[in-house]
This record gives structure tokens, sequence and C-alpha cells, in this order.
């Protein structure tokens, strides 16, 4: 415990600012998508779901030191919270994040088989041509929905 109080205090004012709101935003993503089915929370959360063609609609912003700040607390929100931060958590409230700051984004639904029987699911978030979350092992998913 002291050891995370020492990390917290040597980060910047506007680090533990986007730390609060990735805790803030993770927590409520997690109640919400732990209660309710997805088709009720989709618009609100993931935005509107696009087809492939679409895919190019969104805004792509070039800013990359805000695009890699909230990537930072997102990671740090996911080591840090009590509750499951998983993919979907992660890229949800990457998402609204990055929302706040007029930057588009792509969240991306993928399936992979495990066996005969078993799906697996993932979810990542894109700008423009980098994954911000969800990078590790998205490579085994076959992309089945995007929302912008």
């Amino acid at each position: 415990m002291i050891k995370l109080l020492k990390k917290l205090s040597d980060l910047s004012y506007n680090e533990k600012k986007l730390l609060f709101q990735a805790l803030s935003v993770s927590l409520i993503t997690y109640c919400v998508i732990s209660i309710f089915p997805m088709k009720w929370y989709q618009k609100k959360l993931l935005g509107r779901q696009v087809r492939g063609t679409e895919s190019h609609l969104y805004k792509v912003s070039t800013d990359e030191n805000e695009i890699k700040q909230v990537a930072k607390a997102v990671r740090r929100c996911s080591k840090y919270a009590p509750w499951n931060t998983k993919c979907l958590v992660q890229a949800i409230t990457a998402k609204n994040l990055l929302r706040k700051y007029n930057i588009g984004s792509m969240l991306v639904l993928g399936v992979a088989k495990l066996n005969s029987s078993d799906l697996s699911a993932h979810a990542w978030l894109k700008v423009g041509d980098k994954i911000i979350t969800g990078k590790k092992g998205m490579q085994r998913f076959t992309e089945v929905s995007k929302f912008i």
C-alpha cells in the first residue's frame, strides 16, 4: 500500500486527474456491463456501429501526447482498480476519455474459436492504425463489429 501511495504521489497533477477520470469511468462501465444486456448500453457506451466500408468516417486525431496519456491512464487504472477491468471495460473507458478530448476512436469486437464448441471474445480500441487498448493477443480474433 505504501508503494502504491508513493507511485501515485510521484504523478503530475494532470496524470492524477486523468487516472481519477479513468477509475471513475471504468467503475461505471464495469457496473453497467455487469448489470445490463449489451443492447441497452450499446449506443451510449460503444458508439454507432459501422460496417467495414464506413470505418473511415471517424475523425482521427494527430495529438499523440493526449492519446498516449489516455492509454497510460487506462493501463494504470487496470493495474490498481479492485474491480474487473478486462478488455471491454478498458476499451470503453479509453473511448470515453478520448471523446472528452474530441479524439475519434473505433472500438472493435472480435471472436476466436477455442475448440469445436467454445468461442472467446475480445475488444480493442483503435485510433487510426494504432491500437490503444487490447493489443495483446488480438491477432487471434476475427473482427465481428466496429463502433465509432
